[in-house]
């Protein structure tokens, strides 16, 4: 657990992140990205408060961390389908294949039949 401190009107508060809180590559998700956030809002000094630059900067970072994370599910989605699309494609050509096999075998036999082969 790591300890992240933020200073406020109230004085120094301590806030705890998780391990879990952060991913693998040290990133932050969503949600605790706006944790973050709220919690730098609660604590900021309101005689000097935080810069619109600031704000507007980590909300157009959420912003597209936001899109980023529905684009990626829709591109997954995507793939889903595409993946049972082939499958399906791929099933439909053997079955095919496999009849035109059996009409190929009946009219060998029936040719054989009328040349009096067997």
């Amino acid at each position: 657990m790591s300890d992240t401190t933020v200073q406020g009107s109230s004085g120094t508060n301590n806030v705890n992140t998780t391990q879990s809180a952060l991913s693998k590559n040290s990133t932050l998700d969503k949600d605790a990205f706006l944790k973050l956030l709220v919690t730098q809002l609660r604590n900021q000094d309101p005689l000097k408060p935080m810069e619109d630059k600031e704000f507007i900067a980590q909300m157009a970072q959420f912003s597209s961390l936001e899109q980023m994370q529905n684009m990626n599910a829709s591109l997954q989605n995507s793939q889903v389908a595409i993946i049972e699309s082939i499958k399906d494609l791929n099933n439909n050509h053997v079955e095919s294949q496999v009849e035109v096999l059996k009409k190929l075998a009946s009219i060998e036999e029936a040719i054989k039949a009328y040349s009096g082969e067997e």
